[in-house]
């Protein structure tokens, strides 16, 4: 008797269950909002201070894409903010600027046909909007001369974030330096001495010796970050031109090559 109550459970809770959801309820539109009333405000009326704030519209397949980059210091992190499928700028900037001020500079956008950006929520201007801010993204760092993004989603947003730092990006960070090319080279060949010079790298341990140029050699390395917590992983050695280029490919909490 147990058995078949068992059996009998177990079919009730593997049933399927039908729901019909409006494209509208996924992703929300100026449409949904009509004839109600909104309160908030953008992130240029933020309390915060020594911050500029550029409005800029991207081109984009559904047309223009709304953005506004809110820059202070070139180098704190820049911080790629992904909202909620009610998310605009315009309303809600505010609140999230004084949230994410602390950790660094802020890009927002609206998404397609929300807020000041064109289009109408299909799912090609999202990919098209994924494609958009990445562009503006990599722009800007190199613009920066930083290597520290970081994406930074709220519910739907969540989903676009890891999206957009799941696709291959290119970062440069850009360090001038007065003193002769084999001191600079010596400098950087000394990975393990790296902390010493450079702030956002903590710790750096050898786990494998390379050949005699380098190649070959493992290192865990762990990384600061504007967030209360650090960043690991390690990195291989692939290719050492003496004078020019030390490459590496990293594996572990973070994927990628560096060079």
């Amino acid at each position: 008797m147990k058995q078949l109550i068992l059996i009998l459970v177990a079919l009730m809770l593997t049933g399927c269950l039908s729901v019909a959801v409006k494209p509208d309820q996924v992703a929300k539109t100026n449409r949904f909002f009509e004839g109600e009333t909104l309160n908030g405000n953008s992130a240029r009326t933020a309390h915060v201070e020594g911050f500029m704030f550029a409005d800029e519209r991207l081109d984009t397949s559904f047309g223009k894409l709304h953005t506004v980059v809110a820059q202070s210091n070139a180098r704190r992190p820049l911080i790629v903010f992904c909202g909620g499928n009610a998310y605009r700028e315009d309303l809600g900037g505010a609140k999230r600027m004084e949230a994410l001020a602390p950790f660094g500079d802020v890009m927002f956008f609206d998404y397609p046909g929300l807020g000041s950006s064109d289009g109408s929520g299909v799912a090609a201007d999202y990919r098209a909007t994924e494609t958009a801010v990445l562009a503006r993204t990599e722009a800007l760092a190199a613009e920066r001369g930083t290597s520290s993004v970081i994406f930074w989603g709220h519910s739907l947003g969540g989903g676009v974030c890891s999206s957009l730092a799941a696709q291959e990006f290119h970062l440069i960070t850009e360090l001038r330096l007065d003193a002769p090319i084999e001191a600079i080279w010596q400098v950087l060949s000394e990975v393990e001495a790296w902390p010493e010079w450079r702030p956002t790298v903590k710790r750096v341990e050898l786990l494998r010796a390379g050949d005699g140029d380098g190649i070959g050699a493992v290192r865990r390395m762990t990384w600061r970050t504007a967030l209360p917590y650090s960043l690991g992983f390690d990195m291989t050695t692939t290719r050492v031109h003496p004078m020019t280029l030390i490459e590496g490919r990293a594996s572990g909490k973070m994927g990628g090559a560096g060079r």
